[in-house]
């Protein structure tokens, strides 16, 4: 992230119709013991109900470091070692995503870029669940722009910085395509657009959120490098 945080440069609300099913979700890593991507070796070799661990090898070097991805309270944590056993933990701190290092020092933070509830409900308030089917209203989305400078060269700090930044649940196939790709190019600044979906319930006890994600190496957000989406998540209203 960058020391002083920019404001959003675009702030688009449109409602648009998406089929539940319309969004298929990618592989995760965990179906296939072993993946290569951009010069690195992925593995996962430890897994529990709550948590998985990779190994990562960097085919040039023979470096190996290793990710954790683990479920703490009901949120992602994740925590990079590296091949001199420095420790890094990418988690959400109050609306920030952060990166602290073995001595628990941020050096990196992220602004994490969700619609606050206040403007959701300003939304909902201005356009009405007037249209829709079965139990929700239409989707709308809240779309970002944004960028994070790249301050490790760490591939499991940049998979969990970005993880963490589309909300995902699970590493995946596509993600860790994205993320050796900007190690190997030793890319500075990485670009993205966040597209927030959701939709109410008519009854309006809950809300369904999904995430998309998509990754640029240009400040005009050209040259894509990758998308992700997030699953469909049901949260109970506060």
């Amino acid at each position: 992230m960058k020391k002083n945080f920019k404001k959003y440069l675009c702030f688009i609300l449109v409602v648009i119709m998406i089929s539940s099913g319309s969004i298929s979700a990618f592989a995760s890593i965990s179906e296939s013991s072993t993946m290569t991507e951009n010069g690195y070796s992925w593995s996962l070799v430890e897994q529990t109900k709550d948590s998985q661990k990779y190994e990562i090898i960097n085919l040039k070097t023979g470096d190996i470091e290793y990710l954790i991805q683990e479920e703490k309270d009901g949120e992602v944590v994740y925590t990079s070692i590296s091949p001199d056993n420095e420790v890094f933990t990418i988690k959400d701190e109050n609306g920030y995503i952060s990166v602290r290092n073995s001595d628990n020092r941020i050096v990196q933070m992220v602004i994490d870029p969700d619609a606050t509830e206040k403007q959701i409900e300003e939304i909902i308030e201005l356009e009405g669940l007037v249209r829709g089917s079965g139990d929700y209203g239409d989707w709308m989305t809240y779309t970002i722009y944004d960028d994070t400078s790249i301050v490790s060269s760490l591939v499991g700090v940049i998979a969990g910085v970005l993880a963490s930044i589309a909300h995902l649940s699970l590493l995946n196939s596509t993600l860790i395509g994205i993320a050796t790709a900007i190690a190997a190019e030793f890319l500075p600044v990485v670009y993205y657009k966040l597209d927030r979906n959701i939709r109410y319930s008519f009854d309006g006890l809950t809300l369904q959120e999904q995430y998309v994600t998509t990754f640029y190496r240009v400040s005009n957000y050209t040259d894509e490098i990758g998308t992700v989406t997030s699953d469909i998540v049901t949260r109970i209203m506060k």
